[in-house]
């Protein structure tokens, strides 16, 4: 409360959205790795405390890192800054791999999805994973979504990197494991109604569904969620029937240098954009992968980065993000080559999902604020259809920084990865690459049973859907 001498300020009915979901076990964080060369000035990377100076500089540039979050069990909780860091309860330093790259980070990925933030501290780690590679680090930033979207932790990265990159100004007693909290002001909510103002047209299509039964509802075509499915939309299995049982499942995929490179000429030649293309082919790897002839269609939630609608420094940290729903045919083809027919649909959804990025009228997450108690609807979802087919998640290309002057500091990947949700879409693709870096790292994550199929089989499911995603875009013409 605001007599609290901590007190920041309430949160938004966005952030209320993600306090809500982790209170009640549905989620638990996101995961944004890097991996990085380190100099041979730097420490020791088997030691906690050499990287308390770059954290140090983390926790000055972003106020999100020294906060927790009051009065969650309430619809009124609240950001609380506390007074210092204690880092050494944020680092975890991992056991050395001799594991390809890609199946390490999974190793490591794994067991991190679920594991819970200790009440009382501002919930955030660094886990530190030594790579075949001599000097390479898998450093991964696992946070909760209440501090930020995916884009928060790849401005963690830069500063981490810009920390060690100027590690030569580290001062004796600078490795102290007690940072103070930021002096900079905690960024206010994104989700405010003079920035995402809501029409009454937009609005009413979810007022009136929440009062009528489902069935007229559907008979109507009015829809009480921002996404549009119907009976013929694959949605997996159920929402979870209560929470606090997480099982995320996770896949780590490359996409090669020579493969990334033909995709994004190809995209370029047909005037369209990555994102919009991998929309395309996840659809098209579910229609192979599900024969059901009664499913005809998939819904993305596809997710929008709005820190350049509103004018949003990429370096700041919090949640800034809304979503597209675009709505997909059940794919006919067989093979993974596009057809102009596809490069047409790319071409239209590159476009609408440029227009919803910029438009702040009318956006999903802004309809939350005219929910009366967000934990009350979250708690209506438990045992629903879920609203979507998947989500797609695209970082893009990062620009971390380049230190010349300092060549054995630099990032070559980033991993974007989160908690597979106990509600809303059954699995999830995240996605990201290092501007100017060579090839790509994707994970795969999903909530074990949300599949609508036998557990045993997903794991061979989803990377049936790997496999055809990467064909789809080494067919790219």
């Amino acid at each position: 409360m605001a007599t609290n001498p901590g007190f920041l300020r309430f949160a938004s009915p966005g952030e209320q959205r993600c306090i809500a979901r982790e209170v009640l076990g549905l989620y638990n964080c996101v995961v944004v790795g890097a991996i990085y060369t380190l100099p041979r000035d730097f420490g020791s990377p088997t030691q906690p405390e050499a990287f308390f100076h770059p954290l140090k500089r983390c926790a000055r540039e972003h106020p999100f890192l020294s906060v927790i979050v009051r009065d969650i069990q309430t619809d009124k909780p609240f950001y609380e800054q506390v007074p210092t860091v204690q880092l050494s309860q944020h680092v975890s330093l991992l056991a050395p791999s001799d594991q390809n790259v890609t199946a390490a980070i999974q190793a490591a990925l794994a067991p991190e999805l679920d594991r819970p933030f200790p009440d009382g501290t501002p919930p955030w780690r660094i886990f530190v994973l030594p790579l075949k590679e001599p000097s390479s680090y898998f450093i991964a930033f696992a946070y909760s979504h209440v501090l930020g979207d995916g884009a928060s932790g790849a401005a963690f990265h830069r500063t981490f990197l810009k920390a060690i990159a100027e590690g030569d100004s580290i001062k004796p007693g600078q490795n102290s494991e007690t940072a103070p909290a930021s002096l900079k002001l905690l960024a206010p909510p994104f989700d405010t109604p003079s920035r995402l103002p809501i029409s009454w047209g937009f609005l009413l299509g979810p007022l009136i569904a929440s009062f009528l039964p489902a069935f007229i509802a559907r008979l109507f075509g009015i829809h009480d969620a921002a996404s549009h499915v119907d009976n013929g939309t694959w949605t997996g299995g159920p929402n979870a029937q209560w929470g606090g049982n997480l099982a995320t499942k996770i896949i780590v995929k490359e996409i090669e240098a020579p493969v990334l490179d033909n995709a994004l000429r190809a995209a370029r030649n047909h005037d369209t954009k990555l994102t919009a293309i991998l929309q395309a082919l996840i659809v098209g790897a579910l229609s192979k992968a599900i024969p059901d002839p009664k499913i005809t269609n998939f819904v993305s939630q596809t997710v929008l980065n709005m820190r350049p609608a509103v004018g949003i420094s990429a370096d700041q940290m919090g949640n800034m993000t809304s979503a597209a729903y675009p709505i997909y045919p059940r794919s006919k083809s067989q093979n993974s080559t596009f057809s102009d027919n596809d490069w047409a649909v790319a071409r239209d959804a590159t476009r609408e999902l440029g227009e919803n990025a910029s438009r702040l009228r009318d956006q999903a997450i802004g309809l939350l604020r005219f929910v009366m108690s967000v934990r009350m609807w979250m708690l209506g979802k438990l045992g629903q259809r879920r609203e979507c087919s998947f989500e797609l998640s695209n970082l893009g290309a990062v620009d971390v920084g380049h230190y010349p002057d300092r060549p054995g500091a630099k990032i070559t990947q980033i991993v974007f990865s989160q908690t597979a949700s106990a509600i809303s879409v059954p699995i999830n693709f995240n996605f990201s690459a290092v501007k100017g870096g060579e090839g790509l790292i994707y994970t795969v994550t999903w909530q074990k049973g949300a599949l609508n199929i036998a557990e045993h089989d997903e794991e061979d499911f989803v990377e049936g859907l790997c496999q055809s995603l990467s064909r789809g875009l080494e067919n790219l013409r």
